[in-house]
């Protein structure tokens, strides 16, 4: 099932839909629903009812026809009593009405009332019952298959869209959440077939364009990537008259080279889809501690687990007690039982919806909630939207603005917000001294051979090991002058798979270099991954998306980094921590002094031996790799936060 579009549906979706049901002009709105985060619910002929949302193009679905026990089911729905009005039309259907249609049709609307109110499982079982009872429904199969990419079950997903899409007339949004399930399943030449379909009916279909562009990226396909970034910047302008801005993920709104106030307006329409999510109750018991939350998806084996491994045994417990939340699965490794260690409560709420997420951190009384993933994939903003603690933070892992009403604070340092950017933030920013990037001590690692990495032994080694998707056309150019003006050097990537590095050589060969002179890392184990960085002679960074955990990496193994500061937050970590460690000679501010300090140094072996023991020198002075001294920074905004909150204060931006 995985891979593909499937065709050979178990059923035939009716497509001789009323006339009314093929305008669609009703778009369902997304709030709250949980997991995966996509931009918006699928377009269905129906809207839920409980949002104040008119409906003038229903057809069969017109609630003044409904009767009986389907009349109890809309009156319990619009009362916000989702679970009686399912409890209804569970036991019509079960009687087996003469006539099915109402109550099917009221099924669509109650599970949409269970999306908007973060409730995907729930919404599953009210779809499933209308695909049940009429199997050939268009509308009840693309309800399924979105409530299923709700829950991350895309393999079950995909036939469902795909018979919801077997009709000629079905919506084009039906195809773009298909293709959303390809993509999500690796399955990305499927998923760009979908989204061209999309574009080629409406071409302003700003969604499907970011999924492509999105896709591109990973692929180091770069053929339309600057036309479609014209689109996306037209597409995402503001104009007079507009109802709303259009909507893309916000994450790949920072992956594209887009001003700061556009990226601010992706995400606050983002974070207006939450505008109708209710609070929950706040425990009021007190307590001695300040209590603080961490909530991420990524304690496992990924960067952020990685970086903030050594934190959590470093504070103080006496005046802090820390709560970590976890919604991902537990992969092993290293780094989340040093986590669970460290943590005075480790609290798994795999498989909790948003509601019951929010009230469990609200019955711990949790003064500071920090969300480590705010947009990103996996992410929950529909916790953080009701309000579980009384100071909301955003920190780490979506570098930008959330946009939200419901985050007081963004955790930065002085070069990745500075005072001029901070109207292009709705956020109040809390600056660290130094870098705001929390980093584990520098484990012991094995030496490496570049032999066993196919790397020359005579050579100048550049290397750049960001995820392909950062990598973009204007970075790569600089990179391939580079390697022209140092001879024999090569450029040593990470292997980003077939596609990606076909592209990457064809790139590099239009240039006039050697693809042979890319070299590709093939993935390993972490331990391996960051001891065979210490075999690179100077890191060279990317432009709109930089390193973060990367840059760290690099330098945590001695490696000099290159770095160009870009306008926005993701374009400025590294320069933070260059910063932070007194190493300012390797940032740049334009793409020419980029490319030149690249090639000198390149050139130059006595600056490169200087800049590795300037870099040793700066790691043992300095605390960006000491977590026990961020821990007590980060403590002393705690403090800050706290004490304006308990005087009736607003949250303010403040440098520690």
């Amino acid at each position: 099932m995985r891979g593909g579009n499937i065709r050979a549906a178990p059923c035939r979706v009716n497509t001789a839909l009323p006339r009314e049901y093929r305008t669609f002009p009703v778009l369902a709105p997304f709030a709250g629903c949980p997991q995966y985060a996509p931009v918006m619910a699928p377009k269905l002929p129906f809207s839920s009812g409980t949002s104040g949302r008119s409906n003038t193009h229903v057809g069969s679905l017109r609630e003044d026809r409904a009767a009986g026990p389907v009349a109890r089911a809309v009156s319990a729905r619009k009362n916000g009593a989702l679970d009686e009005a399912d409890q209804i039309l569970r036991s019509l259907l079960e009687d087996t009405p003469a006539d099915p249609n109402p109550a099917v049709d009221e099924c669509l609307r109650l599970g949409m009332a269970y999306i908007e109110t973060g409730q995907p499982a729930k919404a599953l079982s009210v779809f499933q019952r209308a695909v049940a009872v009429r199997p050939d429904y268009g509308p009840a199969q693309a309800g399924q298959g979105y409530a299923l990419i709700l829950l991350k079950r895309f393999d079950e997903a995909l036939p469902c869209l795909n018979n919801a899409v077997a009709g000629e007339r079905s919506p084009i949004e039906w195809r773009f959440w298909r293709g959303f399930a390809n993509e999500a399943l690796g399955s990305d030449d499927n998923a760009l077939s979908d989204y061209r379909d999309v574009l080629r009916e409406k071409p302003d279909h700003a969604q499907a364009l970011a999924s492509r562009v999105l896709i591109a990226l990973r692929r180091a396909d770069w053929t339309e990537y600057a036309d479609d970034v014209r689109r996306l910047e037209d597409l995402l302008e503001p104009r007079d008259g507009q109802a709303e801005l259009a909507d893309i993920r916000p994450f790949t709104s920072l992956l594209l080279p887009l001003s700061r106030a556009m990226k601010r307006r992706v995400a606050e329409r983002r974070a207006q889809a939450f505008h109708s999510v209710p609070a929950v109750i706040r425990s009021k018991r007190s307590h001695d501690r300040i209590r603080v939350g961490y909530f991420s998806d990524h304690f496992r084996k990924h960067p952020t687990a990685r970086l903030m491994a050594g934190l959590f045994q470093n504070h103080d417990r006496a005046r802090f007690e820390i709560f970590v939340y976890s919604t991902g699965r537990d992969e092993g490794g290293s780094w989340r039982p040093r986590i669970v260690e460290g943590a005075e409560h480790f609290v798994d709420l795999q498989g909790l919806d948003d509601r019951r997420i929010a009230e469990r951190m609200a019955a711990d009384g949790i003064d500071i909630l920090l969300d480590l993933m705010v947009y990103i994939r996996d992410s929950r903003p529909g916790v953080l939207a009701r309000r579980p603690a009384p100071i909301q933070v955003s920190y780490l892992g979506y570098p930008g603005t959330s946009g939200a009403p419901f985050i007081d604070y963004l955790v930065a340092d002085a070069v990745t917000v500075p005072p001029e950017h901070e109207a292009d933030y709705s956020e109040a920013i809390i600056r660290l001294p130094g870098s705001y990037q929390v980093n584990d001590t520098i484990p012991a690692t094995s030496p490496q051979a570049k032999k066993d990495w196919g790397l020359p032994e005579d050579r100048v080694v550049f290397n750049c090991f960001n995820n392909s998707y950062k990598l973009e056309p204007d970075s790569f150019a600089a990179w391939m002058e580079i390697l022209r003006n140092v001879e024999g050097s090569i450029l040593w990537l990470i292997d980003s798979g077939e596609v990606a590095n076909t592209n990457l050589r064809r790139a590099a060969s239009s240039t006039g270099i050697d693809p042979e002179r890319l070299i590709f890392a093939p993935r390993c184990d972490f331990e391996t991954h960051l001891a065979r960085q210490g075999l690179a002679d100077l890191a060279l960074d990317t432009f709109v998306y930089g390193a973060h955990t990367t840059a760290s990496d690099a330098l945590s193994m001695g490696v000099p980094l290159l770095t160009k500061i870009g306008p926005c937050f993701p374009s400025r970590v590294s320069a933070g921590l260059l910063t932070a460690l007194g190493l300012t000679e390797l940032i740049a501010t334009t793409r020419e002094t980029f490319v030149g300090s690249a090639i000198e140094i390149g050139n130059d072996p006595a600056r490169l031996r200087s800049l590795r023991a300037k870099l040793r020198t700066a790691i043992e002075r300095s605390s960006v790799f000491r977590p026990d001294t961020f821990a007590a920074n980060l403590e002393s905004a705690f403090n800050e936060i706290l004490a304006r909150h308990r005087k009736g204060l607003s949250p303010t931006t403040f440098n520690i």
